[in-house]
């Protein structure tokens, strides 16, 4: 037990300075770090998916990377237009693939790879453009989602443990409580007020309501990954870090929660 549980301190603290450095040290080494987690997500949710008889899960890594790179397209200085047109090739390639199969069930086998797009490679993508602020890089932007993340994910273990009685989902996740939600939302609210004190890119009412869809969404990013993992009945995604599990398990909240934010930070510049 005590092993298990430097393990498990050791990897995470490698993984959050990894993640930190990698945001602050600039647009670039942020994108490379979000890159590398799309592709290990695929991979992992491929595996997944070929464990409940889906075949053939290669093509979704080119339709990925094609949607990923026309995410960034502006930041690399390349047009958008390319990658557009590759996209809709690809995407339109898939049936032609599954025509060619002559499987029996294609909406299954369809609709889990498309799934695998819409999961991963489409939030991946909006989540490079979250730091980008009134046309700078505020690094601080994406560092304080990650810290919100990570401080809700702590306190609603440590007040779900301690106090936790009424189960949230208990048929998806019997260990997540009412109380649990409650508790890290609320203690989160104050990491959230220390930010604001810290990075004024945001009003305190923007982080107020930035910690909001942190506290409720990343829950949900979290209930969703553990009704795939009951499907295929697997405690981990993969092995990506030892004694936390694979990457979809590390970043299941921020799949989720990057999308709303990437829309609530477009909203304010409106």
């Amino acid at each position: 037990m005590k092993n298990e549980f430097t393990k498990r301190t050791i990897s995470g603290l490698i993984f959050a300075i990894i993640v930190l450095t990698s945001i602050w040290y600039g647009a670039h080494t942020y994108i490379t770090l979000l890159g590398l987690m799309m592709l290990l997500g695929l991979y992992e949710f491929s595996k997944m998916a070929v464990s409940d008889n889906l075949e053939r899960f290669g093509i979704m890594y080119p339709i990925s990377i094609s949607i990923f790179m026309y995410g960034i397209s502006s930041y690399l200085g390349m047009h958008p237009k390319f990658f557009e047109l590759l996209i809709y090739l690809l995407v339109f390639t898939v049936f032609i693939i599954e025509l060619r199969k002559k499987s029996p069930n294609p909406y299954k086998n369809l609709g889990n790879l498309f799934l695998s797009i819409i999961y991963i490679a489409i939030p991946i993508t909006l989540a490079t453009k979250i730091p980008y602020y009134k046309g700078e890089y505020h690094f601080e932007i994406i560092l304080s989602v990650f810290i919100l993340i990570w401080a809700n994910d702590s306190f609603a273990y440590i007040v779900g443990k301690n106090f936790g009685k009424r189960k949230l989902i208990e048929r998806i996740s019997p260990k997540k409580t009412i109380e649990g939600f409650v508790g890290g939302l609320v203690l989160t609210y104050f990491i959230g007020f220390v930010i604001s004190l810290y990075f004024d890119v945001f009003t305190l009412l923007q982080w107020f309501i930035i910690t909001n869809i942190v506290g409720i969404f990343g829950v949900l990013g979290d209930l969703v990954e553990s009704m795939f993992k009951r499907k295929v009945t697997i405690k981990d995604s993969g092995k990506f870090m030892p004694g936390h599990g694979g990457m979809l398990d590390r970043f299941d909240s921020f799949l989720f929660t990057a999308p709303f934010i990437y829309i609530f930070t477009q909203i304010i510049q409106l």
